[in-house]
């Protein structure tokens, strides 16, 4: 009958033992161009990012567009609200009415210090937001804070500093041009 398997000579058997490593090979191979197809998708998606990013922040002219450019970008790539805290020009955090006192102080030492601090950090991790310092070539500009469900990991961290220091650098470019 059609559609069986009936193997009667070691021929068959061969054959059958054949086609079937072959199709295994073929499987195996076709996952990993798959994968890396969706590895270069993903790296083409954050170059695009970034690119779109420095576009938008060289276009800024004032440190108030950058830091609107900056929050439209975020949330479209990350999805992420932000909330900026930046140096009151004598080396110290700005107040921010939004953040409890202790939260205040997170982002006081993330600035400090120029670590990132609060959820999901090994420093003060019972903190509501994940606290980055913005830090340019010359100067501290202030601190940015995301509130995160899980840790950044892998590639998508180092995107995000990555991002982080394009906005930095286009923070710095403002507080220099005051």
């Amino acid at each position: 009958p059609h559609f069986t398997l009936h193997i009667d000579k070691p021929e068959d058997g061969l054959m059958c033992i054949m086609f079937f490593f072959i199709a295994l090979i073929n499987g195996v191979l076709t996952a990993r161009v798959r994968r890396q197809e969706r590895l270069t998708k993903e790296r083409e998606e954050r170059t695009n990012a970034l690119f779109m990013l420095t576009k938008e922040l060289s276009l800024a002219a004032r440190l108030d567009e950058v830091l609107n450019a900056s929050r439209r970008s975020i949330k479209k790539y990350f999805d992420l609200d932000v909330i900026f805290i930046l140096q009151d020009g004598q080396n110290k955090l700005q107040e921010y009415n939004a953040l409890t006192d202790n939260e205040y102080s997170v982002a006081s030492w993330s600035y400090r210090y120029c670590k990132k601090a609060g959820k999901f950090t090994d420093t003060l991790p019972s903190s509501k937001h994940t606290y980055y310092p913005l830090f340019g070539a010359t100067l501290k500009t202030g601190v940015v804070a995301i509130t995160l469900s899980s840790r950044l990991k892998g590639d998508k961290d180092v995107f995000w500093d990555t991002y982080l220091t394009q906005i930095s650098n286009a923070i710095e470019r403002e507080f220099l041009n005051k």
